[in-house]
């Protein structure tokens, strides 16, 4: 099919937030990448012959695009957009607009929050399709669909209207990650591929716990039977694509939910990672789960081999939020993990939760002293949010109800620079407090105290 006959595609990583007029390329607070996105991106160049299709991509997050910019911006057969629940109500607006401005595109919409709630996007006239987890096979069978006017009834994994009838078709089965494209490369902005020396893979789906508040079990299955890892092979073939499309790095960031799950593949990536990138002095850091590392063995391994900073999933420091929320932990194993990582020289960051339904506000209170007087070099403070489908949400909300998390737009800021910075990195304020006994303003307060009360600690520990 010649060029000028080809169907075009642009795929937008939806902003964060509402940005003012002015685009920028600034590095700043945000240089993450979209890489489910750019793995749809990928697929779809690979098949773009056999789909007469031309793809275009637009990072509008980290290019500070609006929602009205990339309506004036974007003008193609199809509009692929993503979305996460504190976005969720930009992508529509996007949608709404580019919608207005070319009535006959098709928008798709993909991510966490249409694939855990397709009707309440579905409402949205705008929106045409909707992709439900994992996109790669999906997209490519849609669009041909489309393309050339076949039914799309009989493709798994996508919810659309039908004379106003909701259709959500069968979920798809889990795909061999060894099968999955490579990262588009050259599709993240120059500007992090130029000055950014972290570059971030995410090489496995699912999460062998099964915590209440985390859409990760709903999204890809629960439990360790559902957790799919890319083999090591697949794993270097990523690391070798980045560099053979010359985004130069000194860090690799490893953003599964806990890379280290595995020790078996961890300890065969570690002899590999020795012998190739480790002796060039490139270094490497993850999230994990604290029991999945927890002995001097592991750590002094992953440190040897370059590991500079793991972030694990601490939620709470009381034992009885931590039996409700299904979390598998105990306190004292974090202590452990805190002496031995200490021991080692390896960077730790823990994630805390405030404000879950059952918590008190001295328990609140205890969790952010545990953390201020913790071993913890980094900490990340987020209030609780049911989302739609998981364990929690079926806890708080009325069976057959479906109620959309809504979010703040506008971030508070502190007299302190690092606190500002922190409110910032964590700036998803959700508009209601689950908790029966704190207000949603008082869990504000208390994430800006439980960031400034870390720093005022540290200030004064150097």
């Amino acid at each position: 099919m010649h060029s000028q006959n080809k169907k075009k595609i642009t795929l937008i990583n939806t902003p964060k937030k509402v940005f003012g007029d002015t685009n920028t390329t600034e590095l700043g607070i945000d240089n993450s990448y979209p890489i489910g996105l750019l793995l749809i991106s990928s697929q779809l160049k690979n098949y773009s012959d056999k789909l007469g299709l031309e793809v275009r991509f637009i990072d509008a997050n980290f290019y500070h695009k609006n929602p009205w910019n990339i309506a004036n911006e974007v003008q193609s057969d199809y509009i692929g957009l993503n979305a996460t629940f504190p976005n969720v109500d930009i992508a529509k607006l996007t949608a709404k607009l580019i919608k207005e401005a070319n009535p006959n595109s098709k928008i798709i919409l993909g991510g966490p929050a249409a694939t855990l709630a397709p009707e309440y996007l579905l409402n949205n006239s705008s929106i045409d399709y909707i992709v439900m987890g994992e996109g790669e096979q999906t997209i490519v069978e849609l669009i041909n669909a489309l393309n050339f006017s076949k039914d799309i009834s009989t493709i798994k994994g996508i919810a659309y209207k039908s004379l106003d009838e909701l259709i959500i078709t069968p979920k798809r089965n889990p795909m061999n990650l060894n099968e999955t494209p490579l990262i588009d490369i050259l599709e993240i902005p120059e500007e992090i591929r130029k000055y950014s020396r972290e570059i971030y893979l995410i090489t496995s789906r699912g999460c062998s716990n099964y915590c209440n508040f985390c859409s990760t079990p709903t999204i890809w299955g629960a439990g360790i039977k559902n957790l799919r890892v890319q083999s090591n092979d697949q794993l270097f073939k990523e690391l070798k694509n980045y560099k053979d499309n010359g985004f130069e790095f000194d860090i690799v960031h490893f953003l599964d939910d806990s890379f280290t799950e595995n020790w078996d593949r961890i300890n065969n990536f570690i002899n590999r990672w020795n012998k190739s990138y480790g002796k060039k002095g490139i270094s490497w850091r993850c999230l994990s789960r604290v029991n999945a590392i927890n002995n001097k063995y592991k750590i002094k391994k992953m440190v040897e081999s370059g590991c500079k900073s793991v972030s694990v999933g601490v939620e709470s420091a009381s034992p009885r939020i931590l039996k409700d929320i299904g979390k598998g932990l105990k306190i004292k194993e974090v202590d452990n993990f805190l002496d031995i990582t200490s021991q080692y020289g390896l960077k730790t960051k823990g994630f805390i939760m405030l404000g879950f339904p059952e918590e008190t506000e001295g328990e609140a209170i205890s969790t952010i002293n545990y953390m201020v007087n913790s071993k913890f070099d980094e900490i990340g403070i987020n209030i609780v949010m049911a989302y739609p489908r998981t364990r929690l949400y079926n806890q708080v909300h009325k069976k057959g109800e479906l109620s959309i998390p809504k979010f703040k737009s506008i971030v508070p800021k502190s007299y302190d620079k690092k606190v500002t910075r922190s409110l910032n990195k964590y700036s998803a304020l959700p508009t209601i407090s689950l908790s029966k006994h704190l207000d949603i303003d008082r869990l504000y307060y208390l994430k800006e105290l439980g960031f400034r009360l870390f720093y005022e600690k540290r200030e004064h520990i150097t």
